[in-house]
């Protein structure tokens, strides 16, 4: 019998003085030359795994959020390799988006999209092209670091004519089966170059600023001596402006004012920040909740927006409306709703059939005006 403490072993004993990060080298070393990870992609009686990897942007250094997923990436082909499987895997680069073109637009000073036309668009976009692979030596020291497995010696790009080509064959097969469908969709824009933005664009440019925050009066139509008081933080698209939002369970008031005798519709709780002596300005007439509102309808602001619905839409007043995510801890006016605009009151302008209307073109200016109406 073997005694448990002298049992022989096939591993050596760990030495306490270890060099975690030059045994991390050696292994390297060793993979290169042995080629080991060229030797798991013999697909010789394999079946094959298709692992699809979303590239990193071909301009910027790899960071530690690069490493984290890298190294995700690199777990889930090793495992099916171990279950049998050849998976290949070949490093890429996004070109596409505006990380590319940030950089180039600050090489040129390019402000817009207008500067863009006069530098050609041709020009602008070889020069978007010739920084693609700007630091594609630093990628492949700090890839092969962290040890993952991925060919980086034949990359591919996205902006290259096969990628794209095989991207619009994915779009026509889900298109052709019937799982592509038409509509709109609120999304981050830039107005200095006149396109949308994914979040990743536009959280690399988010900051805090200070919003103009006012409080507008609607008549309504079939009580013209009563407006409704409506809050926005956003005055530029009230030309745009197609419904106003209540909350269900808000507790709304109608008064009349003492000195001018006009009534107003506002939110209950809000009362004493619109007037600061409201016991003796206004005389409290009647108290509501907002699902006595739902429904009522308005005159638009301006003449301008009465010939555009009226053009436009074939409509002739506005109505008032009910998101189910309006509440008293943020939203303690009627708020003005710009289908366009707001992902708010996407669902309840489809339930009011509240047609969609474009004020604003991709220049910042509005397309119809009082003199074009």
């Amino acid at each position: 019998m073997t005694n448990a403490n002298t049992r022989s072993t096939p591993y050596s004993a760990v030495k306490p003085d270890v060099n975690l990060a030059k045994q991390e080298e050696t292994i390297l070393d060793f993979w290169d030359q042995e080629k080991i990870f060229a030797q798991s992609l013999n697909p010789e009686g394999k079946k094959t795994y298709s692992f699809y990897d979303g590239p990193p942007f071909a301009t910027g250094l790899p960071h530690y959020g690069h490493l984290l997923a890298g190294v995700l990436k690199d777990v889930v082909p090793r495992y099916w390799t171990m279950k049998g499987y050849t998976v290949p895997r070949r490093f890429g680069w996004d070109c596409h988006g505006l990380p590319v073109e940030y950089e180039i637009n600050k090489t040129h000073k390019i402000e817009s999209r207008k500067d863009v036309f006069k530098m050609g668009v041709a020009n602008y976009n070889d020069a978007c092209r010739s920084i693609v692979k700007r630091y594609s030596t630093e990628w492949k020291t700090t890839v092969r670091r962290v040890g993952r497995w991925v060919d980086m010696e034949n990359p591919y790009f996205t902006m290259d004519v096969s990628f794209m080509q095989s991207v619009w064959w994915v779009f026509q097969q889900l298109f052709e089966k019937g799982l592509i469908y038409e509509g709109y969709k609120v999304v981050p824009y830039s107005v200095g170059i006149s396109t949308s933005l994914s979040n990743f664009e536009a959280n690399q440019n988010y900051k805090m600023v200070q919003d103009p925050a006012i409080t507008v009066m609607f008549k309504l139509v079939n009580q013209p001596d009563t407006a409704i008081m409506a809050w926005t933080t956003t005055p530029w698209t009230l030309p745009s402006n197609l419904a106003l939002a209540v909350g269900n369970d808000i507790e709304y008031v109608k008064v009349q004012e003492k000195a001018t005798g006009r009534k107003l519709i506002m939110a209950q709780a809000l009362l004493s920040s619109v007037f600061k002596k409201a016991d003796e300005e206004v005389e409290v007439l009647q108290m509501m909740k907002g699902t006595e509102l739902v429904g009522l309808t308005y005159e638009p602001l301006s003449h301008t927006s009465a010939i555009v619905l009226t053009r436009v839409l074939s409509v002739l007043s506005l109505r008032i409306t009910s998101p189910p995510r309006v509440g008293p801890a943020w939203c303690t006016w009627l708020l003005h709703s710009v289908k366009r605009i707001t992902m708010l009151v996407r669902k309840p302008a489809s339930r009011w059939s509240i047609q969609w209307m474009t004020m604003v073109c991709s220049l910042r200016k509005f397309l119809i005006t009082q003199e074009n109406a």
